[in-house]
Order: C-alpha cells, then structure tokens, then sequence
C-alpha cells in the first residue's frame, strides 16, 4: 500500500520525544504496581503500540477503507461462537456437528476461506503472495456465494503487506486494528489486556498477544459470548485441513503456505509444533505460547465474566489447559 501518511512530516523529529514519554509511563507504572525495571521495554512497547493503532484508524481512513472501531461490541450476544481455525483436524468433521456450529455464531480465521464452510464472519491477516491473492478475493472478498459473511482485515497487516490489495466488488471489508500486547509477566500482562476485554470501555482496537486466534477470542467476548469453542486449533503439528487433497484450490493454498514460509524468518520448531505453540519460537519473539497465553486469559479475565473457553479437539495442545467437550455434545 501507500506510504504511511502520518510517518511523513515531522513525525521523525517528534516520534523519539514521545516514545520517551510512554517510556516514562511505563516506569511510573512499574513503580505503582511493584513491579521492577527488567519490564520496563516490553511496557514501554505496548503503550507504543496503542498508539500507533490509533494512527493506524486514521490511515484506514484515509484510504476510504472502513475501520472497524467495535460499534456494534455491547456485550448483548446469546447462544455458542465457535472460532475455527486450519488445523487437519477440521477433515474430521461430521455433516451433523457442521449443522451444530452453524446453528450458533462463527468466526474462520485467517485463510479458513479455503474451506467450504462458510462462516458469519472473517478474521484474514494479509501476505504478498500471488497465490493468497487469487485464493482470498475468489474465495472470499468477491464471491457473491459468501456476501452475507462480514469479513475483518487485519489494517496493520494490509496496510504493510497489502501491495496489491484492491477494493473487493462483493464485500465490504472491515479493517480492524490488534494492538501488540507483549508481556512475559502475568499480572502485567492482565492488567493490559484487561480493558480491551470490558465492554464498558469503547477501543478501537483489540488485543494481540500471540495470534489472530486471540483477537478473535477479544472479539467474540466483547460480542457478548459466554461459551467459546475453539475448532481446528490443533498446534500439535504444522499442517492445515488443505493438505490432504489435491484439488486444484487446496494446491494453490499449500503453495502459498510454502512462499510464507519461506520468506519467514521463523526457524522451524524442533519437534514439529505449529510456531504459536513453540516456546523456542515464543522466547525469540517476546511472547508466551498460545497454549500460556490461554491459559493466563481464562484464569485471570475470562473466568471473573463468567466467559468459559472450550477445546473441541482432544488431540489438540490446548487440551493441557482448558476443557474439551466433542462438538455433537454442544448444547444448542
């Protein structure tokens, strides 16, 4: 995309003087709460990161594209979501557990596009390969088939990556902002996430610690769901759902996950875990696992607004750390 307009001018000579400011929060803040200095970068980081979200909404703005700033996160959603994701174990799905999840609220993440299925709503991430172009607008942003369906595009994502994203002739995208929140301290960590999770509290952007699959989680409990089940999350191996058929659409994804990949500057995780559920990998890039992560939103946020995360794969990681209940055992 453009160059970021809210870069140019005098934010080069201002950007330090302010970033020192956040600095001076964060070290203020540690004090406050007891906490010691060792924090002190990764807080100061995550202040930065809530503000270059803000920026990031006018830039979506700017290129008449429509930012998605929570209008309609009241906290008055009924019944199930069920955040669904890529992993292999979403071929094993029956006809009569596609019917439970359809009957309740339905988020596909990233490139889950790809599968027949078509869910209430998208949460995509953005790349620059040819392949993911031709997959995501075909597949989704201008197939009339799936009109119906709201589709969320990450703005950072787009905004850096996006190089050849072009205005879709079907949907209407939203651009939603995630805001990095990277901390290795769980009372830290809590109290930033916190307010992204109270819907008393109007943001324009949701949390990000570890993946899209976390956001979505900010997403369906600002909505107002109290049982989240949580489909083809499986992190026990790299694969995704596409990689047991050779059909002409799931070749074109495995080839763009390879480009991805390759162009990635993630080392592959040593007993073959998906890179969200390494610790090596989570200790190189600041964060804890998703499987960590889950484990720290449930007991801390989740569980005090009676919202409960579920696992509907017994094969999966997070089995460790939360509940599973089979799908066809949903109650509707």
């Amino acid at each position: 995309m453009a160059e970021l307009h809210f870069k140019k001018g005098l934010y080069k000579y201002y950007a330090p003087l302010l970033f020192r400011l956040y600095k001076l929060k964060a070290f203020i803040n540690l004090w406050r709460w007891g906490k010691d200095r060792s924090h002190l970068a990764q807080l100061s980081q995550v202040y930065w990161n809530r503000y270059l979200g803000q920026k990031f909404v006018g830039e979506v703005k700017r290129l008449g594209a429509q930012p998605y700033v929570g209008e309609d996160l009241n906290g008055e959603a009924q019944g199930n979501a069920f955040i669904l994701g890529c992993g292999p174990s979403i071929n094993a799905i029956k006809p009569s557990e596609w019917d439970i999840i359809s009957q309740g609220f339905s988020v596909g993440l990233n490139n889950f596009y790809v599968h027949e299925f078509t869910t209430n709503a998208y949460f995509c991430e953005f790349c620059d390969v040819d392949e993911f172009y031709e997959l995501i607008y075909s597949r989704l942003l201008d197939n009339p088939a799936r009109k119906s369906a709201q589709t969320y595009l990450s703005a950072k994502y787009v905004l850096l990556k996006g190089t050849k994203y072009r205005k879709p002739t079907v949907q209407n995208p939203l651009w939603y902002i995630a805001n990095s929140v990277k901390l290795l301290d769980d009372d830290l960590l809590s109290r930033m996430i916190a307010p992204y999770f109270d819907i008393k509290i109007k943001r324009s952007g949701f949390s990000h610690h570890v993946s899209n699959t976390d956001t979505a989680i900010n997403f369906c409990v600002r909505k107002g769901y109290k049982k989240i089940f949580l489909v083809g999350i499986d992190l026990s191996n790299d694969g995704y759902f596409w990689d047991f058929e050779d059909s002409e659409i799931y070749l074109k994804a495995r080839y763009f996950i390879e480009q991805l990949y390759a162009a990635s500057e993630s080392t592959p995780d040593t007993q073959g875990l998906h890179l969200i559920a390494s610790k090596a990998v989570a200790q190189v890039r600041g964060n804890f696992t998703i499987i960590e992560y889950l484990q720290i939103l449930q007991r801390t946020i989740l569980a005090p607004l009676g919202v409960q995360l579920y696992v509907c794969n017994p094969a999966s990681l997070l089995v460790q750390v939360l509940p599973y209940i089979p799908i066809q055992e949903v109650e509707v």
